[in-house]
């Protein structure tokens, strides 16, 4: 009995179901929202309080979709702990038409612990993420770990 004809038959079925999969996968992706790039700043800038930190980058989502950046942010300052702020672009139930364009965006992220703290000059762990979102797209989202320099209102490089 010849195998050759049998394998070659299942080969072929085979090939054509990997070939059906991969353009559903595609297909999938590309119906999907999409948040294209977000890059964020090193440095951002502390209010005149030192309570709130100004996270600053762009973030690029595909055309016709809505977004939000948010932003948390960790200070250690040694004995005194760590001071912890988050925030976003909008409050978190809203959100911005994206363009398919890089967007500027500025997220105010004030200190929540410890209650009435504040943050310093110099480094702090920040994770930034964005999110797009479109019907019946679904969303997508992206996050950025980086290290900023926390740097006073005014200081930074024109």
């Amino acid at each position: 009995m010849n195998r050759y004809p049998f394998i070659q038959c299942c080969y072929l079925y085979f090939a054509r179901g990997l070939m059906a999969f991969g353009v559903i996968l595609i297909a999938s992706k590309v119906a999907m929202a999409g948040v294209i790039s977000l890059s964020v700043d090193k440095r951002a800038e502390l209010d005149t309080n030192n309570t709130t930190a100004i996270v600053t980058g762009e973030v690029a989502c595909s055309d016709e979709e809505m977004y939000n950046v948010g932003a948390i942010v960790v200070q250690n300052q040694g004995a005194l702990g760590n001071a912890i702020g988050s925030g976003s672009l909008v409050p978190l139930r809203d959100s911005l038409p994206c363009s398919g364009e890089s967007i500027p965006f500025a997220v105010r992220v004030p200190v929540e612990i410890p209650r009435n703290g504040t943050f310093e000059e110099g480094p702090a762990e920040a994770r930034v993420s964005a999110l797009a979102t479109g019907d019946p797209k679904g969303s997508d989202t992206q996050s950025v770990d980086t290290t900023l320099e926390l740097v006073p209102q005014s200081s930074l490089p024109d």
